[in-house]
């Protein structure tokens, strides 16, 4: 996707420990679906990054409050962090020691075929479709 023109990108946000959902899709262990889904796994909600001199511009203090990590907070992290680890885990056994093909848009398929975000489908297709 293009994003030159854009001021505000609006994304999912990732702390480290979904470097390793990234590198698995870079290494076409995992499919676009599939990082979508792993990352949503953590529920950490969307970021904001603000791209351009006229983003900030518009940045307005208004308030601030103190935020504390809840217990609930920690264990779903690290049942998120688990589970990614034992999805990315299985696959890459499946991949080794099965022969399992990844199916769907991965890294290598991005690269080789032109495509396009769909957004009434809500993900990337061949630009011809």
């Amino acid at each position: 996707m293009n994003t030159e023109d854009y001021d505000l990108i609006q994304g999912y946000r990732a702390d480290d420990s979904y470097t390793q959902v990234i590198e698995a899709f870079l290494m076409n262990q995992i499919n676009t679906y599939e990082v979508e889904r792993l990352f949503y796994k953590g529920d950490l909600g969307n970021q904001i990054f603000l791209k351009s001199q006229r983003a900030f511009e518009h940045i307005e203090w208004i308030d601030s409050y103190e935020v504390t990590l809840r217990e609930e907070d920690k264990k779903a992290d690290l049942y998120a962090r688990r589970e990614v680890n034992r999805f990315l885990t299985g696959r890459m056994r499946a991949i080794l020691i099965d022969g399992f093909s990844v199916p769907g848009i991965t890294a290598r398929y991005a690269i080789q075929n032109h495509l396009q975000y769909q957004k009434g489908r809500g993900g990337y297709a061949d630009a011809g479709l």
